[in-house]
């Protein structure tokens, strides 16, 4: 009665809402909504932190609409009660390329006095008639929650990194009758890859030959992506707290063999200080190169950056037995993928095995 109560006293006091574009301009407020709204777990413990200049980042991505990023706030007022966004997500979907009519639905946050009052299906409803003005033919999302028809439905893996942080700061509890040290010793160590298979950060002169590498990826797979090089360089170079590495050509003017990229995430926690999270944000393997020694230079390089916990999901080359075999754990939980036109693409279910298309943030 409380929560309700509650919830309608602050509906009451919301003057008359209206729709706006949000811009790079926006992000403290777009900030601020997110931080006290956007959950990120299903029972609500986690929450997954954007700084600001990580939102000009995703609100600047090229090919952006300025219309597709959606917010609504009372009229006269810079805060947002609500906001969506659409951005650029050029794709192959089962042979049929989506160079320029794909996005990426992400972000949706209602303020928490105000839900239940279809605030979100207002939003949604506004973006895909937004979205058919823009020529939008495909959208593709993900969610914690089952609604509809998924193509795919997968667990989230986790790699623990840091133990004893994890434990401390609430990500984690302890089982029964177990100590801190028994959970440390149960968590392998992280493997080192063979000298000729050490991976180097990604240089701006590499990104064409990554690129090309990825969309060699997708071509081989039902789902996979496809973005221009201007694209793929704000991804994955041109952004904050991502680092990409590259298993170099074997040769001078040989392909690329390997490309992986992760993103370093806050991630607010019961306790006050947060997790730092590495999110895989990018993977391209040559045929004949060894994924397990690819992600287990990621896992390296993110500890070395102070990360905590690496997430990955179970898709494409990473199959969950790849992942167990370099210590990662199912986590609660599913994600649920989800695809909006896409012609004849989009309606049977995906096999993860031939997915080679990676969430944004």
């Amino acid at each position: 009665m409380l929560v309700w109560l509650t919830a309608l006293l602050a509906s009451s006091r919301l003057g008359e809402l209206e729709f706006r574009s949000v811009g790079p301009g926006d992000a403290h407020e777009l900030h601020a909504l997110l931080a006290q709204n956007y959950i990120t777990s299903t029972d609500g413990a986690l929450q997954t932190v954007y700084p600001a200049r990580t939102i000009r980042w995703i609100l600047r991505s090229p090919g952006s609409e300025r219309e597709l990023h959606l917010g609504m706030s009372e009229r006269g007022s810079r805060e947002l009660v609500g906001f969506v966004c659409a951005t650029p997500a050029p794709l192959r979907l089962r042979g049929e390329a989506h160079p320029r009519d794909a996005v990426e639905v992400t972000l949706l946050s209602v303020r928490r006095g105000c839900r239940g009052h279809g605030i979100a299906r207002r939003l949604l409803a506004e973006l895909r008639a937004r979205g058919a003005r823009c020529g939008v033919q495909c959208a593709i999302y993900t969610g914690a929650e089952r609604r509809g028809e998924p193509l795919l439905t997968t667990a989230c893996y986790h790699r623990p990194l840091r133990v004893r942080h994890l434990l401390r700061r609430g990500f984690w509890e302890l089982p029964r009758g177990a100590t801190c040290a028994d959970v440390e010793a149960a968590t392998p160590p992280l493997p080192r890859a063979p000298r000729a298979l050490r991976l180097r950060r990604l240089r701006p002169r590499d990104a064409a030959a990554c690129r090309e590498l990825l969309c060699v990826c997708a071509t081989e797979a039902d789902l996979g992506a496809w973005p221009s090089l201007e694209q793929f360089r704000h991804r994955y170079l041109d952004v904050p707290a991502v680092c990409s590495l590259l298993l170099p050509a074997s040769r001078p003017g040989a392909p690329a063999r390997a490309f992986v990229s992760f993103a370093l995430q806050p991630v607010r926690t019961p306790h006050a200080r947060p997790v730092i999270q590495a999110v895989l944000l990018g993977l391209a393997v040559a045929p004949g190169e060894s994924v397990h020694w690819v992600l287990a230079e990621a896992l390296a390089a993110a500890r070395a950056r102070g990360a905590h916990v690496f997430n990955a999901l179970p898709l494409g080359e990473l199959t969950p037995r790849v992942l167990a075999a370099l210590g990662f754990g199912e986590g609660d939980g599913s994600v649920h993928l989800y695809v909006e036109g896409g012609g004849g693409g989009a309606g049977k279910t995906l096999d993860p095995r031939r997915v080679g298309w990676i969430p944004l943030l």
